[in-house]
């Protein structure tokens, strides 16, 4: 019996679905027994396909947990709350994009709230990708 992570496979199913694939063919794959097989598809281009492999075995899992901050985080939300968090960005952005101007901050504040919204702009984009690809 193999034992497979699941940051490892919600990362190959997330990648997938951002790149525009809509279903999945999971299987095992015939030349080794522990990897799982990941055919993905479109629904309006049969012949679009894109195939992802994951291979772990049960000696593999790892005997405490590893924080990896570039794995996907397993927390779901509902659309509502997407919607939310889109908008609670937005009104960070619209907060920030005068601070570095204001001379009433220090000079590492003002640095601080510069270079943090470069990070807020890169999920602000993120979100509008999301909703311009499952919501028209």
């Amino acid at each position: 019996m193999a034992v497979y992570k699941i940051s490892d496979l919600l990362n190959s199913l997330s990648s997938a679905s951002v790149d525009g694939y809509e279903y999945v063919d999971i299987s095992s794959d015939s030349e080794d027994d522990e990897s799982l097989l990941f055919s993905y598809e479109n629904a309006y281009d049969s012949e679009d396909e894109f195939i992802d492999s994951i291979s772990t075995s049960f000696s593999d899992v790892p005997s405490t947990d590893e924080y990896n901050p570039h794995d996907i985080c397993p927390l779901m939300f509902t659309n509502d709350e997407v919607q939310d968090l889109s908008n609670g960005i937005s009104n960070v952005i619209n907060v920030f994009k005068d601070s570095p101007k204001n001379k009433n901050l220090d000079r590492d504040t003002r640095d601080n709230i510069k270079k943090s919204l470069v990070a807020w702009r890169n999920l602000d984009a993120k979100f509008e990708h999301f909703f311009k690809n499952y919501f028209g």
